[in-house]
């Protein structure tokens, strides 16, 4: 359990560290993602942004980065490279490798509530998600993730509705299909009765 919390405290300290300098993040990532959305070079490689040739080519974003001496550092909170040295943002990361994210950026889940909560780290300091703890170490997440089993409960009556609702269309389905099928027999004993008289 040691083992375990003293990589949380050392994380803490440094977003402790890490948040003053950040105080006008959102504004300045807003900025930042706008002079990024206008050159795909800068968007797929935003460490331009330290390069005095780009910078000497792009006067107006040159002057934008000295009055925001913040927005370098900001590139760190909004995403990573690849092993490809391909730059993504923190959002694909979550969606692509959460894994990785949670193993290397803990901040990026920290600084977004709708992350938290996902999955914990293990003793080796593996993150894993909610399913896999559930799987494979139930009684610890029974002790230090009971509010995990609120969210598997809802997770699984959706499950279980969306299984009735399935259930319930297929029903349909096969009464929609023994219609069809009476009345074409319907129509066919009707023709026959036609042709005989």
């Amino acid at each position: 359990m040691r083992l375990r919390v003293i990589p949380f405290l050392i994380a803490m300290l440094c977003l402790a560290y890490v948040a003053p300098a950040f105080a006008q993040s959102p504004r300045t990532e807003a900025e930042l993602q706008n002079w990024m959305a206008r050159d795909p070079r800068l968007q797929a490689d935003p460490h331009l942004m330290e390069n005095p040739e780009y910078l000497r080519n792009h006067p107006n974003f040159a002057t934008w980065l000295s009055q925001h001496p913040g927005a370098q550092r900001q590139i760190t909170l909004m995403g990573d490279y690849d092993e490809h040295h391909i730059w993504h943002d923190r959002y694909w990361w979550h969606q692509n490798h959460p894994d990785w994210l949670y193993a290397n950026h803990p901040e990026w889940a920290y600084n977004n509530p709708q992350w938290r909560g996902e999955g914990d780290w293990d003793e080796h300091h593996v993150w894993h998600d909610r399913g896999w703890w559930a799987a494979n170490n139930s009684a610890w997440v029974a002790q230090h993730h009971p509010d995990w089993a609120a969210v598997h409960a809802e997770e699984h009556h959706e499950a279980v509705v969306a299984h009735h609702e399935n259930v319930v269309a297929h029903h349909e389905a096969e009464v929609a299909h023994h219609e069809a099928v009476v009345q074409h027999h319907e129509e066919v004993r009707h023709e026959h009765e036609m042709e005989h008289h």
